[in-house]
């Protein structure tokens, strides 16, 4: 009785050691400031909608980006999510601290400034971005600000 009883804790130890956990889907793409100008250097969150775990990528050369949840590169699960997308502070304030110049336009009366990401789009309330992560491999490529706007 006791061989048997311990064959069966063993089965199931083994049995749990083998779950994948959550399933999760591969997640790329880029990121654009305006079109044509890639976001250098950042990060991209997906924060659920709803609940669950958020996904996470640093933004790099180019403006490419590829999430994780977790582990690297493992993508998001599945479902709707709002995006947001910062940038380390010294970089902002560096960018911030450069000549008149820089200053590519307006924007909602604030000015915006070649490669920097304007605040709003760091904050889930404010950034207006959503995304939809599907089953399978995503690439979803973001444009913050659009040139009609």
């Amino acid at each position: 009785m006791k061989t048997l009883f311990a064959s069966w804790a063993v089965a199931l130890l083994l049995a749990a050691g083998c779950s994948r956990g959550p399933v999760t889907h591969p997640v790329s793409g880029r990121v654009e400031i305006r079109p044509g100008e890639p976001v250098h250097v950042g990060m991209i969150e997906f924060v659920p909608r709803e609940t669950g775990p958020t996904a996470r990528g640093q933004i790099g050369h180019g403006g490419v980006y590829r999430l994780s949840t977790f582990g690297d590169g493992d993508g998001a699960q599945a479902g709707e999510y709002t995006v947001i997308v910062s940038q380390p502070q010294l970089f902002t304030y560096l960018m911030r601290e450069a000549p008149q110049e820089h200053i590519d336009e307006e924007h909602d009366g604030v000015e915006v400034r070649t490669g920097v990401v304007p605040d709003r789009f760091s904050r889930p309330q404010q950034s207006g971005i959503q995304a939809v992560v599907e089953a399978g491999d995503n690439t979803i490529d973001f444009v913050l600000i659009e040139a009609d706007e």
